[in-house]
Formats: C-alpha cells, structure tokens, sequence
C-alpha cells in the first residue's frame, strides 16, 4: 500500500495480463484434452491477445520522472524499434501471405498483435528510460526486463514460425525465464524500501537496453535465415538492420 498509487494500478493491469495468459493455456490444455488441438492463430488468440493492451496499460501508468528529456536519445530509441520490428513483422506478414491461405479474420488478428506487441515494447522502453526507481531500481528493471524478453522473445519466433522454422520450440524456455525474472521483480516489489527523498530529486533509468536488443535480435534472424538458404525475400531486414547500424 505504500507504493504510489499510479504503480499500484499499473501493476493490477500487468496482474491482468498475467491472468489472460493463465486463462488462454487453460482453454489450449482443455483443448489438448479433448483431442481436438488449436490451430496455429484461432478464435483462442482471441484471449492470448488481451496481453499485451493490458501491459501497455499497465506501463502506461507507471510514473515517470519529471526532468528534461533527452529528446534526441529517446527519438532515437523509438525509430530503432520501429524500423527493426516494423521490418521483422513485414517480412512475416510477406512470407504468410505467399505460403498460407488465411481469412481475413486472422489477417487482422494477426495484424493487431504485431502493432500491440510494438506498442508494448514501445512503454517498457519509456518506463526504462524515464521510470521513478519506485521502489527500487531492481524491482523496475526485473519486471521490464522479464516482460521485453518475453514480447521480443514471442515476436521473434513469430518470425521465424512464419520463415518455417520447424525444430525445437525454444520461446518455451524463454516463456520460463521470463516468468522467474517476474516472479523475482514481485519480490523485490514486496521487499524493498521505499525511498524517502522526493521524485523531483530522483535520478532517471540512465539506459534502456532494448533498442540494442532489437538490433540483435533482428542480425540473429537474418543469420538463422540465411544459414538455412532463405535469404529470398529478406531485403527488408537486410535494409532495417544497414538503417539503424547507419
């Protein structure tokens, strides 16, 4: 009850969030159970999909610390993540629609979780930048961290999934990780003290890692790729990744 109020509701929104992933595993499992398995994008996407507007919420509300912006940085960090994942998930939108014959219902779904997963990556990078350390530095960074790993992770294979990627599904080991670093973040949100000085004295997230991360992320897809022999139609990571290295 201590934390300030705007963190208190932007974490009910992330618990929510939480919930929709609880609740859409239970509907695939009961699914599994019943021997009639989803198909890859179905109406159960419908329930996963409430995710990431919850957690954009969620970081929506967080306070941010009052002080003089470094605009220039904070526009830079913005372009890289649009160029990178804005490359990334037009060149999936590319190969399904040239390898699958989908309605145009899953069109739309399928459009609306890559923007809400860009949207989403876009507050976890302002709350890392400019977020109050309330209660802690650790508590902050452990939850925006569990959470970036988790949306760049599923984006990425998303990617991948798209290319034919066919081998082992490592996102699930990710989805672990991912999960122990929340766990850990409510720890710290639970445990650690408060400080007592006031925000306008509060120094900002000097750095926020995730527009590095993109950039890996996106040279990491386009070796995978082009090991494989599927450097067709890849031009547009090619040109993303020249663009923010430029």
């Amino acid at each position: 009850e201590a934390l300030p109020p705007e963190t208190r509701r932007g974490l009910r929104f992330i618990a929510a969030a939480f919930g929709t992933i609880a609740l859409g595993s239970l509907v695939w499992l009961v699914m599994e159970a019943r021997g009639t398995p989803l198909l890859y994008i179905s109406w159960a996407d419908l329930i996963f999909f409430q995710f990431y507007p919850l957690l954009a919420l969620g970081f929506w509300q967080f306070p941010i610390v009052e002080q003089p912006t470094d605009r220039l940085r904070d526009t830079l960090g913005v372009i890289v993540l649009v160029i990178v994942f804005g490359s990334l998930i037009a060149y999936a939108a590319n190969v399904e629609a040239q390898s699958r014959v989908y309605s145009t219902g899953i069109r739309v779904m399928s459009t609306a979780t890559s923007a809400a997963q860009l949207a989403t990556l876009m507050l976890l990078n302002r709350v890392m930048e400019r977020g109050r350390r309330i209660p802690s530095p650790s508590a902050i960074l452990w939850l925006t961290g569990a959470l970036s790993l988790s949306v760049v992770i599923d984006l990425v294979f998303q990617v991948l999934f798209s290319a034919g990627y066919a081998e082992k599904n490592w996102s699930i080991v990710s989805s672990v990780l991912a999960n122990l670093m929340a766990v850990y973040a409510a720890v710290r949100f639970v445990e650690d003290r408060i400080p007592t000085a006031p925000s306008s004295e509060e120094p900002q997230i000097p750095f926020s890692p995730l527009p590095i991360i993109s950039v890996s992320a996106l040279a990491l897809v386009l070796v995978w790729m082009v090991g494989r022999g599927s450097a067709a139609g890849t031009g547009v990571l090619l040109v993303g990744l020249v663009i923010v290295n430029a």
